[in-house]
């Protein structure tokens, strides 16, 4: 899940999980519906698509694969209800963060990419949330995604066995 991704590498970086900090976007994104998806589950999208049996079906066709359906908002409350505590949120300008982004990118620099990727995510005019757009998970495939709380509980797991070693 792209937007996981960059959450994972921004609490190792800045050690988020140790403060309970998480970076609240502004208002208006927090209740912005993304579909996400990780990598294991697109590769055996992948797999599944190329099979005899569903070939026909799967060709030329954007596939719908995700593990959840998710908003800014939603994967706060669901690390806060999975840790049992409260976290701090630092408010940040997410249109001027991503305004610095385009301008670093511009210059070869490229230490704001993660902010471009999950301003992509929450804008809408990217097509993110698949429900939205009239089709959901794996509709060909008969692949299932993780789901929201199954999806986190990996994440920190993940976090807490990486911020160990």
């Amino acid at each position: 899940m792209a937007v996981i991704v960059t959450v994972e590498a921004t609490l190792k970086a800045d050690s988020y999980l140790a403060s309970k900090t998480a970076t609240l976007w502004d208002e208006k994104y927090k209740d912005a519906t993304f579909t996400g998806t990780r990598l294991p589950l697109i590769a055996k999208a992948v797999v599944q698509s190329l099979s005899r049996s569903i070939a026909d079906k799967t060709a030329n066709k954007v596939l719908p694969i995700a593990d959840a359906a998710v908003t800014p908002s939603t994967l706060l409350a669901a690390l806060e209800k999975e840790i049992g505590s409260t976290w701090t949120g630092k408010n940040v300008d997410f249109d001027e963060l991503t305004k610095k982004g385009f301008e670093n990118v511009a210059k070869g620099d490229f230490s704001l990419v993660g902010v471009l990727i999950v301003g992509n995510l929450l804008d809408v005019q990217s097509e993110n949330y698949f429900e939205a757009r009239g089709f959901w998970r794996m509709c060909y495939c008969g692949l299932k995604g993780l789901g929201c709380r199954r999806l986190l509980m990996r994440l920190f797991r993940s976090l807490m066995l990486w911020n160990r070693g």
